[in-house]
């Protein structure tokens, strides 16, 4: 552990740089309080200078605490990064703390040494919870309070424990400051373990954080064991498995596994076959995600993994289509897992459901006893993945890649993905929920493996399985969708010339195409012609042009649409009505998207944060801020959980008003829920 206590900060500002010329951005930031007195600004503004003489009114008091398992180099880059960011955003605060997952940095023009300080504190929580809660939380807060005991106890004000149960172990930390007292630091712990149990009761994981003291716990190996051989020690690598039939990139899907369910089928053959052949044509239009409801009858998805380019999304999906329709044709639900994607259908409408953890794919070595020593290798995995989940969930795509040199020789591949639906904190629940209880940690053998959940992917190697260049990216390039629609288009006429009959999947792929280029006028050609071919619209087809009138504004179109879809007695499905609601939003007609609201509800379709987002972006565009806050009491009372991008709206629109300070309210208000900010 690294402890100072310096008088003039800028001392530390400027021994840092010195140390941390070589530093990389690699420590992860948690959380920052700048006092909102400001020092007193004269001809310089950068306080951190240094300053001449003892006068107690221009004296600063800095102080450094590194995490105790942290190496001197890691502790330098941390310090390093804090230090900067704080004389970037709280130069002129007379007193700020800066928490990373590292280290600690604060100051203060008040002398704090060997005085606990207990304000500010923040806590974050692992959003997954734990299922068993009974007997969890009396093992995790006896730990905790017995690690509280050996860290008050000990020089360094450190500790860390271990508790093994149902096939996991529990993994937790705490520590002062090393200028305070046994009984302080222990009167500091208790109190944020106190913390800790009100805020993250039943959590995976969960940490409080003063500014003298801290404590921790999850149940994966978040920090480093003190008695590693080495550095660069080689960390294992899996080589007995079934995913090592890909161990570099290989651009032809495996099969990997499939689940059907027990439950007799109500779903016909041709309406099985036509769901995967719909999920098909959409892979040929170069996406990697898509789900599809026919009828409210059979419901569906598939997803590719976000590096790969179209033409072998293509092939992933066309294959899953073939096998899972051969395999899984007596049952009512099923899912089928490549090397490259997945492929799901069911009776039931699943599409809600983000917490499902099951049917699984899972892919590791677990040794078959307990290894007592946890080498470097199992610390950094971790650390490494549950970054990555926070990066995943809070990226548009919901999808990223990231590699780590662990030595000389080895370097680490991760790959996290989630189905786009999900919002952020979604996507980062369940990747915690992978991460967590689904690797056991004291019996992971090796580096290597992969767990799929039905909405969810995460895969970790010592090699590189994924594409890391421009190809994937060029091959979706927006600019290439009009050359794209014209082929199609040339392909379908020269389908009439055969005298090939199309059906109502073929004339919804050349509409989507004409709506993502915005001919409407050709979309809605291609529309009357089906009819007039005898081929009766469903509705994806109405959802299609719906939404193609909405982008280009054409709202009352698109109003007239859903009339005529009720007049055909084809009920509208969550998807059409969010297009339209979103439409109706970005002109100004609030009323009437509301109204659309309260028939989704009277449908039994209930709306979700992404449908709610348009209405709080419309209302704050209109600087209806205050009708946007009552909305959303009025959501957050559906059970309704507000994203990123819903916080984001409101402080823009608080912003535009000038009301700053309830705009700052907001923005602490997603600090202390946890989220991490770009």
């Amino acid at each position: 552990m690294a402890y100072s206590k310096i008088l003039f900060f800028s001392i530390i500002v400027r021994f840092l740089t010195f140390a941390t010329i070589m530093a990389q951005d690699s420590s992860f930031f948690l959380n920052k309080f700048c006092s909102p007195d400001f020092t007193k600004s004269n001809s310089n503004t950068e306080f951190f200078n240094p300053i001449i003489g003892t006068n107690p009114s221009d004296s600063i008091y800095g102080m450094f605490m590194c995490r105790g398992d942290v190496d001197s180099q890691l502790c330098h880059e941390c310090i390093g990064n804090a230090t900067q960011h704080l004389s970037s955003e709280c130069s002129l605060s007379k007193q700020a703390s800066i928490w990373y997952n590292e280290c600690t940095v604060r100051y203060s023009n008040d002398s704090f040494f060997s005085v606990v300080d207990m304000m500010p504190g923040f806590y974050m929580c692992n959003t997954a919870n734990f299922s068993n809660t009974k007997s969890f939380t009396p093992l995790l807060f006896s730990t905790m309070n017995l690690t509280a005991d050996e860290a008050a106890s000990d020089k360094k004000k450190f500790a860390t424990n271990e508790r093994v149960f149902e096939f996991q172990t529990l993994y937790c930390l705490a520590q002062c400051t090393s200028d305070l007292s046994s009984k302080v630091c222990g009167t500091c712990l208790r109190s944020a373990i106190k913390q800790l149990q009100i805020h993250c009761d039943g959590k995976l994981g969960g940490r409080f954080l003063y500014p003298s003291c801290n404590v921790r716990y999850e149940l994966y190996p978040f920090y480093r064991s003190i008695n590693v051989p080495s550095p660069n020690e080689l960390a294992p690598q899996t080589k007995d498995s079934i995913s090592k039939q890909d161990s570099r990139f290989l651009e032809d899907p495996f099969y990997l596994s499939y689940n059907c369910s027990s439950n007799h089928n109500t779903i016909t053959s041709k309406n099985f076959n036509l769901l995967l052949s719909y999920l098909v044509s959409n892979a040929t239009d170069g996406k990697l995600y898509h789900r599809v409801i026919m009828d409210e009858i059979v419901y569906g998805l598939f997803m590719c993994r976000g590096d790969l380019p179209s033409r072998l999304c293509v092939q992933c999906v066309t294959n899953a289509k073939d096998r899972i329709f051969s395999m899984c044709l007596s049952s009512s639900e099923g899912i089928i897992w490549y090397s490259h994607c997945l492929l799901r259908y069911s009776s039931q409408y699943f599409f809600p459901n983000i917490a499902e953890t099951s049917p699984m794919y899972r892919d590791i070595n677990i040794t078959n006893h307990f290894i007592s020593d946890q080498n470097l290798f199992t610390s950094t995995l971790s650390n490494q993945l549950s970054e990555l989940a926070n990066a995943t969930g809070n990226s548009d795509e919901r999808y990223m890649i990231n590699s780590l040199k662990l030595n000389d020789i080895q370097t680490l591949y991760t790959l996290e993905q989630c189905t786009p639906y999900l919002s952020p904190q979604e996507c980062i629940s369940c990747l915690n929920d992978m991460i967590s209880t689904q690797i056991p940690w004291s019996f992971l053998g090796s580096v290597g493996g992969r767990i799929i959940y039905p909405n969810y992917n995460m895969r970790f190697e010592l090699f590189q399985f994924y594409i890391e260049s421009d190809e994937a990216r060029s091959s979706r390039n927006p600019s290439k969708e009009a050359g794209k629609v014209k082929e199609v288009n040339n392909v379908f006429a020269m389908i009439i010339r055969k005298g090939v009959k199309p059906d109502v999947i073929t004339y919804g792929s050349l509409m989507d195409g004409y709506c993502l280029v915005k001919e409407m006028n050709k979309a809605n050609r291609t529309f009357n012609t089906k009819a007039q071919c005898g081929v009766t619209p469903n509705v994806q087809s109405y959802s299609i042009m719906i939404n193609g009138c909405c982008k280009v504004k054409m709202v009352d179109e698109a109003l007239n649409l859903i009339e005529e879809m009720c007049c055909r007695n084809i009920i509208p499905n969550v998807v059409t009505y969010s297009s339209l609601i979103d439409g109706l939003g970005k002109l100004g007609r609030i009323s009437h998207a509301l109204k659309l609201v309260d028939e989704m509800h009277d449908r039994g379709l209930p709306p979700d944060i992404f449908t709610y987002n348009s209405i709080f972006d419309a209302l704050c565009k209109s600087h209806h801020v205050e009708k946007a806050m009552a909305l959303l009491t009025k959501v957050k009372d559906e059970g309704i959980q507000p994203n990123m991008k819903t916080y984001t709206i409101l402080i823009h629109g608080l912003c535009n008003l000038g009301r700053v300070e309830d705009a700052r309210n907001v923005f602490e208000d997603l600090l202390v829920k946890g989220y991490i900010l770009d």
